[in-house]
């Protein structure tokens, strides 16, 4: 949850504090090395004890740098936050919640009303369920100060107090509509809502590979690697992690996730991610170059 006038901002970040963690980590080993003797703050070192020092300095630093790998298919949200519902507006009570026929504003009924989504801000300008005049019919939906990105119209969840809509029916680009099924909201209920898109992951990324895992997501996908520049993939089943080959050490690669075969419609975040650069060997003194 965020405080009210806050900004969510939704991205995946290459370096996590995980990491850092990790890099302190391993530098708090170098005490222990020094009094088990395998690193000697002494000049005087042999050219291969040099060599190996620098080696096992060398793997807990990449393996400190090593992006965590995520618990399972996390839930990630877009957007939260706490709606009060407003339905007293005047005599029509078939407007519930905020932004429409009459009702308070969302930037006052919401305890969030903004954020950041693949680099563009948007605003939640209506949260309201509307009915039929003889209230025997019950719509929710929801719209923002601009067109509502490809990943959250075609996979896109919106979690309404604990119930699942998707596939929901988009108009004029902007707004997004559900049938509502359950109790219609009463005047000032507190109702816990949370915008949820597929999110792409990477994890155990070495020199030469690593595994993408699209969350949040329940059709078939592709992706591809935009930088370096790749091809489009084959069709990957919702439930599968890609595995990826034949990358080449030390390099920066941004993937992103996609509805179709022709890598056109994106659906996540793109997800950036470093491959481990290439080390050192003990054998001789051999050093692989990336």
């Amino acid at each position: 949850m965020f405080p009210s006038g806050g900004r969510r901002i939704f991205s995946e970040s290459t370096t996590a504090p995980g990491a850092r963690r990790g890099i302190g980590s391993a530098l708090a080993l170098l005490p222990l090395l020094v009094c088990c003797g395998l690193v000697s703050p002494a000049p005087a070192l042999t050219r291969r004890t040099r060599w190996a020092a620098g080696i096992l300095i060398a793997s807990l630093a990449s393996l400190a740098l090593l992006p965590p790998e995520p618990a399972g298919a996390q839930t990630r949200s877009v957007w939260s936050a706490t709606l009060t519902v407003d339905a007293t507006s005047g005599t029509n009570t078939l407007y519930r919640g905020c932004g429409l026929g009459g009702t308070t504003a969302c930037s006052t009924a919401l305890s969030d009303d903004d954020f950041i989504y693949g680099g563009t801000s948007y605003n939640v300008n209506r949260l309201v369920m509307t009915s039929s005049l003889d209230a025997t019919l019950w719509i929710l939906w929801i719209s923002l100060d601009k067109n509502i990105p490809d990943a959250i119209k075609t996979r896109g969840t919106l979690n309404v107090g604990g119930t699942a809509l998707s596939s929901g029916t988009v108009h004029e680009g902007r707004f997004i509509w559900w049938i509502w099924s359950g109790t219609p909201w009463s005047n000032n209920d507190s109702v816990s809502v949370a915008l949820i898109a597929p999110t792409l992951t990477s994890s155990a990324v070495t020199q030469t590979s690593a595994t993408l895992t699209l969350a949040n997501n329940s059709a078939t996908w592709y992706y591809k690697s935009t930088t370096p520049a790749g091809t489009c993939s084959s069709m990957q089943t919702a439930a599968t992690t890609a595995s990826l080959t034949g990358l080449t050490p030390g390099t920066t690669y941004t993937y992103k996730a996609y509805s179709d075969s022709t890598c056109t419609t994106e659906i996540a975040t793109a997800r950036s991610f470093n491959t481990l650069a290439a080390t050192l060997t003990a054998d001789g003194v051999t050093q692989t170059t990336a």
